[in-house]
């Protein structure tokens, strides 16, 4: 990087491996977008060690301002190009990704739902619909899948799409689940009928879980719900992402008699 920059940039290393580069955007000969692909490039190329072929990715952030930034004390800036190089990595890393105030209204937005999850009161919060499944022109009821809504008293209707990424990363999938399988297993045991079943959707990280797994077939046991009347759906993207962490578990759930479906097959 010094190289490449340190003739119109200063170069900081904050730790480990994450650099801040101050550039001063009338010393440039290029557009800005240039500079950050030679970065790249040049941290792509691969190295010898020890006799062997190496290579590392890199992910950037960047954050345009102008002096004096009135607005802008120099952690603000900081912490922007921060929230910039993570979608970077969101992206697929090996690039680079210049802040807006999009993706700013998304991290404030990610911090407010992670917050009402950690505030939330499930019993008044959360709701599970229950949507029917026919088959044969639908002349015939064969389960339900579950649907999980939350309607939080500051923010309103949030999205699954929206909370449960959230929910996996400040570890408050785990708890939401339970709840989630004890609504479902109190809905069969008041259907009444041993030949309907109730699909329900299961992050990896609760699969990955011998405690959650345990937990579940106690459940179901304790009801007196069989267990192929619960099938777990598990998205593709998951399945694909966490194959083999995730091997184990599945069978282990199978054997028990639960049913593994894939969920968004085919995206």
């Amino acid at each position: 990087m010094r190289m490449l920059l340190s003739s119109y940039a200063d170069i900081a290393r904050l730790g480990g491996d994450e650099f801040a580069v101050l550039i001063y955007d009338e010393h440039l000969h290029e557009p800005i977008e240039g500079v950050l692909e030679d970065i790249l490039a040049r941290i792509r190329a691969p190295f010898l060690y020890q006799g062997n072929s190496h290579c590392v990715s890199g992910s950037v952030g960047v954050r345009h301002f102008t002096v004096p930034c009135l607005h802008c004390d120099a952690e603000k800036l900081l912490h922007d190009a921060d929230i910039a190089m993570y979608e970077a990595k969101k992206r697929g890393k090996n690039t680079y990704h210049i802040f807006t105030n999009a993706i700013a209204c998304e991290a404030g937005r990610k911090i407010q739902i992670e917050q009402a999850l950690q505030a939330i009161v499930m019993s008044r919060e959360l709701n599970l619909n229950l949507q029917p499944i026919y088959c044969q022109k639908g002349q015939n009821l064969k389960g339900f899948e579950a649907l999980l809504r939350w309607n939080s008293p500051t923010l309103g209707e949030v999205s699954p799409a929206e909370f449960i990424p959230i929910a996996e990363q400040c570890a408050k999938i785990s708890e939401l689940g339970r709840w989630v399988f004890d609504q479902a297993l109190n809905f069969i045991n008041a259907v009444g009928d041993s030949t309907l079943f109730v699909a329900v959707n299961v992050s990896p990280l609760q699969l990955q879980s011998q405690e959650f797994i345990d937990w579940l077939v106690s459940r179901c046991e304790d009801e007196n719900v069989a267990m192929k009347q619960i099938k777990l759906e598990l998205t593709e993207s998951a399945m694909m992402a966490e194959e083999n962490m995730l091997i184990g578990p599945l069978e282990q759930l199978h054997q028990a008699g639960f049913g593994i479906y894939i969920d968004d097959f085919g995206t």
